[in-house]
C-alpha cells in the first residue's frame, strides 16, 4: 500500500500545472467492491506499469475497477469504447479548423495518455478494428511510444502512463484478441 501511496503523491504533484480537462479527468470515488483478487492483481499490474486486459461479463464491474485504480493512482482516465465505430481519430486525432481557418489538431485519447501521464482505457476492445489495433499495439510495448501521422511525430509516452484494456467474451460480433494484443497485457 505503500508504493499506491507514493506513486499517487507523486501523481499530485506533476498534475497541479496539468490542463484543467486532464485534472478533471482523473476519478475521484473509489467503487470498486468486486473480488479482492481481481483488485490485488489490477494493484500489481498497475504499480508494475504492465498492460492489463480484463475479462468477463458485462455487469462485473471492469469499469468501476478501472475507475477505482485511477483514482487510488490519482491519474487521468482517457476512455475510448471499442466498438465498430471507434477509429484512428479517436485514438492519435484528427486535424480540425479552429476560428479564422487556422488548422490545428484535436487529439485522440491515446496521444493525451501519452502526453499526461494517464491511463489509456479501452473498453470493449475485442470488437475494435484491427486496423485501428495495430495502432494500440506499440503504445504498449515496453517503451509506450508510437507514430502519429496526424501531428507527424514520434510519441514517446509519459512513464506514469499506463495502459487498460477491457472485453466481454462470449457475446454476438466480439472478437478473439490476436496473440501480439494478449502478450502485451496481464491478463
Amino acid at each position: 500500500m505503500e508504493q499506491v501511496l507514493t506513486i499517487r503523491s507523486k501523481n499530485r504533484e506533476r498534475l497541479t500545472d496539468a490542463p484543467q480537462f486532464v485534472v478533471d479527468s482523473i476519478p475521484s470515488s473509489l467503487e470498486y467492491l468486486g473480488y479482492p483478487n481481481v483488485l490485488i492483481k489490477s494493484l500489481a499490474a498497475f504499480i508494475s506499469n504492465n498492460g492489463l486486459n480484463l475479462k468477463g461479463p458485462a455487469g462485473t464491474g471492469k469499469s468501476t475497477l478501472v475507475k477505482t485504480l485511477n483514482a487510488l493512482f490519482n491519474l487521468p482516465l482517457f476512455t475510448l469504447n471499442g466498438s465498430l465505430e471507434a477509429s484512428k481519430s479517436s485514438l492519435v486525432g484528427e486535424p480540425t479548423i479552429k476560428q479564422a481557418g487556422v488548422i490545428t489538431v484535436k487529439d485522440g485519447q491515446m496521444h493525451k495518455a501519452a502526453m499526461y501521464g494517464g491511463t489509456l482505457f479501452i473498453d470493449e476492445v475485442n470488437m475494435l478494428r484491427p486496423e485501428n489495433l495495430s495502432l494500440v499495439n506499440p503504445f504498449n510495448d515496453r517503451d509506450k511510444s508510437f507514430y502519429n501521422d496526424v501531428r507527424g511525430v514520434n510519441v514517446k509516452a509519459h512513464s506514469e502512463t499506463r495502459y487498460v484494456t477491457a472485453m466481454n467474451e462470449g457475446y454476438a460480433g466480439v472478437k478473439t484478441l490476436n496473440k501480439a494484443t494478449n502478450d502485451r497485457t496481464v491478463a
